[in-house]
């Protein structure tokens, strides 16, 4: 591993026998290794576009029922867009407008 302060991250995406590690910092997930564990490295944006393009109602329901459940404060549907843009989100926030 790069970078040994993340070895807690695999080791419970081992024992959680997760088949996707989801984060903004690929490199110190390198694929050969993460591999071996039979773990996929993804970052956040792919992660729900591939979701988007699999079951398109599905994600856009379950976005919806966030924005409705936000309490808070309240945000409008297009205030999360802006700010899923702007935490690099862009594919995603693109697929949401």
């Amino acid at each position: 591993m790069p970078d040994d302060d993340d070895r807690h991250i695999l080791a419970a995406a081992i024992q959680g026998k997760a088949n996707l590690l989801v984060t903004f910092n690929i490199k110190h997930f390198p694929q050969t290794y993460v591999s071996s564990f039979s773990i996929g490295v993804i970052n956040p944006d792919d992660f729900i576009a591939n979701l988007f393009n699999q079951n398109k109602a599905a994600v856009l329901q379950a976005f919806n029922n966030q924005v409705a459940n936000l309490r808070n404060p309240p945000m409008a549907k297009e205030d999360i867009v802006n700010i899923l843009d702007k935490c690099g989100l862009k594919k995603s926030a693109k697929l949401f407008r």
